[in-house]
């Protein structure tokens, strides 16, 4: 039988005629050092872009090649590294999740997602509240991403170090800022959340997965990664992958993680009033002391200034509930919380400082429902460059009486609404109406 040739008696089949002619080993469309250098140029525009050093650059990987480029950097130096259990981030002491009612879902992140897609990971925690979002950054992502940001070049490796190390960095800085800011959405992954604490690398964020599927039953558990190993054991183990395709956007993977936890679980209205340990006694039979207090001074004659009265009575009040959110979020753990102790709260200022600081974490929840986006502070500029400013933190004057007693009024009723019994309501009512009396007479 003749060989298929143009030259031999038979000819080519058409089968044969139609194939390309090749040699040596099927290459890529674009080479390595090509894809390289896109990465490189947009890593190096970006670090010359910085104002600073606080700046946090996100630069998205936008094509199959330069994500695949990332993940097989980051998965050689999974191979060839070894990370313990020392988390360098000295941020707030997290609280277990609060989950309320509602199709909330929990995405675990890969290091290689942070890394490629931190646009996208940014854009989900904005979008968190739409979609019922809490993002959780297993221990090993941030290990692993603090060696990256430190890594030397691997041997034998094509990849640019230096273009990894610093998307490493933004990826490690864009989580320490959402931790440290006491992130209502983001999360990092206690070292007590684990199932086998002997696992690591690509094991302990499959465990990271598993612990929150056995722990958090009747919520999503979807991890965003692009290692197609670990998708498939997560896949095995019933957990939901996200990983890239072109033209990937944060809205749609919030909208398809939205639509299959409603088909799973069915609809489940939302609520933000937070959770409180239920061995404690949510609706007491009697006032709280700093009621009784404040009670005190309505019988007393004083020569005490109208406008002295209104601040130290809604001072005593608001320094109270303040701490009843506080512990309601963080239980146990609130003596582990950096530079937090009741006692060290004494003023209205103080107090402000205090909203700012827990907005997202503690306060922003009970402010949800209240309308035209009431908020406890000025805040001015917009996204990460805005900042939250305290007023009406000083005594209160002629000029500013009336809002000032309207403003805090505000406050202490949603607060008050949020985590005060029935009782304790009512008796804020007729506080507001007498502090609105002496605001009249200044």
């Amino acid at each position: 039988m003749a060989l298929p040739s143009i030259y031999s008696s038979e000819g080519l089949s058409p089968r044969d005629a139609n194939k390309p002619i090749t040699s040596g080993e099927k290459r890529d469309k674009r080479p390595i050092e090509y894809t390289l250098k896109t990465i490189d140029d947009k890593v190096k525009a970006a670090v010359e872009h910085q104002g600073h050093d606080e700046d946090i650059e996100m630069v998205p990987m936008e094509n199959e090649q330069e994500v695949d480029l990332i993940t097989s950097y980051v998965s050689r130096s999974r191979e060839t590294n070894f990370y313990e259990d020392d988390v360098n981030m000295n941020v707030e002491h997290a609280p277990d999740f609060a989950l309320v009612d509602g199709n909330i879902s929990l995405l675990i992140i890969d290091t290689n997602f942070c890394i490629s897609h931190l646009t996208i990971l940014d854009e989900l925690n904005r979008l968190a509240n739409d979609y019922c979002l809490k993002i959780i950054i297993p221990v090993y992502v941030i290990q692993e991403l603090d060696g990256l940001k430190n890594s030397t070049k691997l041997e034998k490796d094509h990849s640019g170090n230096e273009s990894v190390k610093n998307l490493a960095k933004w990826a490690n800085d864009w989580i320490y800022n959402q931790l440290a800011n006491s992130s209502s959405t983001v999360k990092g992954q206690n070292l007590s959340q684990r199932i086998n604490t002997n696992l690591t690398k690509d094991d302990s964020i499959l465990d990271c997965c598993l612990y929150f599927q056995q722990h958090y039953a009747h919520h999503l558990i979807v991890l965003l990664s692009n290692d197609k190993n670990l998708c498939n054991k997560a896949l095995m183990h019933d957990i939901l992958t996200v990983s890239f395709r072109p033209g990937m956007e944060a809205k749609l993977i919030g909208r398809k993680i939205m639509e299959e936890s409603i088909s799973r679980f069915g609809h489940r209205e939302a609520k933000y009033k937070p959770v409180v340990n239920q061995s404690v006694p949510t609706q007491p039979q009697s006032l709280a002391p700093e009621i009784t207090e404040v009670a005190k001074t309505i019988t007393t004659t004083s020569e005490t200034s109208p406008s002295t009265l209104i601040y130290r009575e809604i001072q005593t009040l608001l320094l109270s509930v303040l701490h009843h959110c506080m512990v309601a979020e963080y239980q146990e753990d609130i003596d582990l919380i950096r530079d937090y102790k009741k006692e060290n709260v004494v003023n209205l200022l103080q107090c402000s400082q205090l909203l700012i600081r827990f907005w997202f974490s503690v306060f922003q929840q009970y402010f949800k429902a209240m309308p035209g986006r009431f908020v406890p502070f000025e805040e001015i500029g917009e996204g990460r460059r805005s900042k939250k400013i305290p007023v009406y933190v000083d005594e209160p004057t002629r000029q500013n009486a009336v809002k000032f007693v309207d403003f805090w009024s505000a406050v202490l009723k949603v607060l008050y609404n949020g985590i005060m019994n029935e009782q304790e309501n009512e008796a804020l009512d007729i506080f507001i109406a007498r502090w609105k009396d002496l605001a009249s007479r200044i």
